[in-house]
């Protein structure tokens, strides 16, 4: 099953042993996202390239790809446990599988919640709202 989680610009990146991934804030939006961490290895390709794989620890052979996601607009997407980035036009695709060690990828919303893909694949949310 796939769930359309959130289309928007992307606005940066940022690299502490993850990625992550800045988005600008459509404010028409239901569940504004703040940033998406990417905590495992992930799948990154560019249109007529062949796939890369990425360890966000060391990102420096990502960097002209992930380029090319900067300022594009992209829809993210859960599909499965799997994380994926798609840039509109379908130039660069972005993919984090699940991991059996560790949470692969978390994403924050800027109401509070919160959706992570815990080890093995489940998936967790929680509502950002206070009991």
């Amino acid at each position: 099953m796939r769930e359309v989680i959130y289309r928007s610009r992307i606005t940066g990146f940022q690299f502490d042993y993850a990625l992550r991934v800045y988005f600008s804030r459509p404010y028409e939006e239901q569940h504004e996202l703040r940033y998406i961490r990417i905590q495992s290895v992930f799948e990154i390709k560019v249109k007529g390239g062949e796939p890369q794989l990425v360890d966000p620890a060391a990102p420096v052979s990502a960097f002209p790809s992930l380029f090319k996601l900067r300022r594009a607009y992209a829809c993210v997407s859960i599909e499965d446990s799997v994380l994926v980035i798609v840039s509109q036009d379908g130039e660069v695709e972005l993919r984090v599988e699940p991991s059996d060690e560790y949470e692969s990828w978390i994403i924050e919303q800027v109401n509070g919640g919160v959706i992570v893909c815990m080890p093995g694949g489940d998936i967790v949310r929680w509502s950002g709202e206070v009991a």
